[in-house]
């Protein structure tokens, strides 16, 4: 899949909403360090597809500072920004989208990407392959350990493999709650 395609799948797979209130939430909650503060403010009362390359770029905010849910509301920005950028974010994005090989931060992992979509974990599947084939072609260390990411995590075979996906961030976060 080329870089244009990619693009094209991410803005399909993620809806453009408002920012849902527990996203909000999430970045007004009092925070223990300054850092945190400030990459979240970073994010207040913005849309994913209104976070600019140049703030993911320039700041690099971690998605660790900005906590699990608002990383899954932002995930879309994150990629679309590790594309049209390579050699700035994808090392970071592909660090952060691995899925841990021990059980508990697995299971933490799973949990902090429960509500995405088919579509959208497919799409997750898409850009690590975008990643192999146009990054790490020659890297076979790099090749096995990113099929061995798809394999493991964010590929679709079947309905047998959800286990629990697809509700969905429009599911997950409602104004309602």
């Amino acid at each position: 899949m080329g870089k244009n395609a990619l693009v094209d799948s991410i803005d399909a797979a993620f809806p453009n909403q408002p920012v849902p209130f527990q996203v909000e939430h999430q970045l007004r909650e009092l925070k223990v360090h300054p850092e945190e503060d400030e990459a979240c403010s970073l994010f207040l009362e913005k849309c994913w597809k209104e976070i600019p390359d140049s703030t993911l770029l320039a700041n690099c905010p971690s998605p660790f500072l900005i906590g699990n849910l608002a990383f899954q509301y932002y995930l879309p920005a994150f990629l679309l920004a590790a594309v049209r950028h390579d050699d700035l974010l994808m090392e970071s994005m592909i660090e952060t989208l691995k899925p841990p090989r021990k059980e508990q931060p697995l299971v933490h992992f799973k949990q902090q990407f429960s509500e995405l979509t088919v579509q959208q974990r497919h799409t997750v599947a898409q850009f690590w392959e975008y990643a192999r084939d146009a990054h790490y072609y020659d890297d076979d260390r790099s090749i096995k350990r990113i099929n061995n990411a798809i394999d493991r995590y964010w590929a679709i075979l079947d309905s047998c493999r959800l286990g629990g996906w697809g509700l969905g961030l429009t599911t997950c976060f409602s104004r309602s709650t």
